[in-house]
């Protein structure tokens, strides 16, 4: 007869707490859209943040098509990068609104389109700059 060892509780117990603490990491990394709102009359934001720990940081506005929109980002030694994109499609705008630090462009569709400001330098603050007009 062959004996198999027995499972220690432990080990599913060890697993748990694996998967519960990489579920807490991951959410805590992405906290979902900041919606950006133009005051009446004003065609420009500047909004400041802090990216911890190579995370990002998403901002939604919605605009019309034909709108021309430009973004800007500066950050102590060039650390934060952005991409811009159509909330319903990521593919929506040319390569050129991808891992820049500045981009204008005419928009295609109305709705709502995604700021994703990011760093891969660990931590870093910024300043993003959002023009429509």
């Amino acid at each position: 007869m062959t004996s198999f060892p027995k499972r220690r509780p432990i080990n599913a117990l060890a697993l748990a707490t694996m998967l519960l603490l990489t579920t807490t990491a991951l959410s805590m990394q992405r906290t979902g859209f900041t919606r950006v709102r133009f005051p009446r009359g004003r065609t420009t934001m500047v909004l400041k943040g802090s990216l911890l720990n190579n995370a990002s940081k998403e901002y939604l506005l919605s605009a019309r098509a034909g709108q021309t929109m430009s973004v800007h980002v500066t950050s102590p030694q060039g650390r934060a990068w952005f991409d811009v994109y159509p909330r319903s499609d990521r593919s929506g705008l040319p390569d050129s609104a991808e891992d820049t630090k500045d981009w204008e462009g005419k928009l295609p569709k109305s709705g709502d389109y995604v700021i994703s400001v990011y760093t891969e330098d660990g931590n870093t603050r910024y300043t993003l700059e959002v023009t429509i007009r």
